[in-house]
């Protein structure tokens, strides 16, 4: 089970506790651990401000509503080389529109953006044309969701290639390859 360490805005997720911590850093294990630590709601503000892809708020509703969300979205902080960060200078763009903390994770299992993560991490990749047949959408689409959900919202590098036949091969960077 990860804990989670706070730093100032700044939010780590380790399998175990790292030998030379900051004096100011706060060590979580729970979502109880987190409302003992009786954080200002200022700070809890300033903690979901700095996590990446999450929409910025100037304050929760409540101190319930502050904690929960913060914990959902500790637990599903990307996972890099062993540790999950979330960089307090995270910069994203928040889109037009209401997101529920869920989005932070990434896609629900069977959807459609799920098929195309999954065409995506294939050895050879995928073509529009595959990506398009897999989903039912338009071409225009498919780019869309590969630029605005799966480079942005999700932080996944995908690069694109020409294959012989001219067309373009979409891929995530070291998937399958």
């Amino acid at each position: 089970m990860p804990l989670y360490v706070i730093t100032g805005e700044t939010v780590a997720a380790f399998v175990a506790e790292p030998a030379n911590l900051p004096e100011d850093s706060l060590v979580i294990r729970s979502a109880a651990e987190l409302a003992k630590a009786d954080l200002p709601t200022a700070r809890l503000v300033a903690l979901w401000n700095a996590l990446p892809g999450a929409k910025k708020v100037a304050k929760f509703t409540d101190r319930a509503t502050a904690l929960r969300r913060l914990w959902a979205a500790f637990e599903k902080l990307p996972l890099a080389d062993g540790v999950r960060t979330a960089p307090a200078a995270a910069k994203s763009r928040a889109p037009n529109r209401k997101h529920s903390a869920d989005t932070a994770r990434g896609p629900a299992p069977k959807s459609k953006q799920a098929k195309i993560i999954t065409l995506l991490k294939r050895p050879g990749g995928a073509t529009l044309d595959a990506l398009t047949e897999a989903t039912g959408w338009q071409r225009h689409s498919v780019r869309g969701v590969i630029s605005g959900a799966l480079k942005k919202r999700l932080g996944l590098t995908i690069v694109t290639t020409a294959a012989k036949d001219g067309a373009r091969v979409y891929h995530i960077a070291g998937a399958g390859r």
